[in-house]
């Protein structure tokens, strides 16, 4: 938990060197992101949301004032639904990537790079377009609950990165979407998990892939 803390503080206090304006901005170029010139470019935007996530999700109004920007909480608002998801998707690649190559050689359990996967679930304002892509909970009345889609994700587990995240209908299982995933993995990884995936297909599809499992028995 220290060394977490430290990470934390340290993000917090040079989020510009790790994440430049430049950086992002070139990014977004290269995936042929559009934007007018504003106080709050794709770049700013990313780097304030960022920054509302570290200080602990504090609210969109106060957000900018982490960083000095002289925009209101309902403009950053605006400019973070206006932010390209193939930008976010492309980032969290880029960055997984690079700190996984850091990790590469000195991060392995008994020489193999360790991945861990696992299902979740989160909810969302309810709306009628996301109550019909994702469904809401059974115990919940209808008109009473908000949307709930369910979240498969895949980490590093010694760069503790974010590898790749699937949302899904609540209603499905976590072995549903699992093999879309496998695409980070390689012949001599191990991957762990609980026993939700621990299936014969699963383990025996794996095993031809030439990836380890460790999960537990139903």
């Amino acid at each position: 938990m220290v060394s977490i803390t430290r990470a934390l503080r340290r993000i917090k206090g040079d989020l510009d060197t790790m994440l430049s304006e430049a950086y992002l901005t070139d990014l977004a170029r290269e995936l042929g992101c559009r934007w007018r010139e504003r106080c709050l470019s794709p770049a700013v935007t990313i780097q304030l949301f960022i920054l509302q996530i570290l200080h602990g999700n504090v609210c969109c109004a106060h957000t900018p004032r982490l960083a000095g920007r002289s925009v209101s909480g309902s403009g950053y608002c605006q400019a973070r639904m206006r932010l390209p998801l193939e930008l976010l998707r492309t980032l969290l690649r880029r960055i997984a990537e690079q700190l996984s190559r850091a990790a590469d050689e000195v991060g392995r359990w008994r020489g193999h790079r360790l991945f861990l996967i696992d299902g979740s679930s989160f909810s969302m304002p309810d709306t009628p377009q996301l109550q019909k892509e994702f469904g809401q909970p059974t115990g919940q009345k209808k008109g009473c609950g908000f949307p709930v889609a369910h979240l498969l994700a895949l980490f590093d587990a010694h760069a503790g990165t974010l590898l790749d995240v699937r949302a899904s209908s609540w209603r499905i299982h976590d072995l549903s979407r699992d093999t879309e995933l496998h695409a980070d993995l390689r012949p001599g990884d191990l991957l762990l998990a609980d026993r939700g995936f621990c299936s014969y297909a699963h383990v025996a599809l794996l095993l031809q892939h030439q990836v380890h499992v460790v999960f537990r028995l139903h």
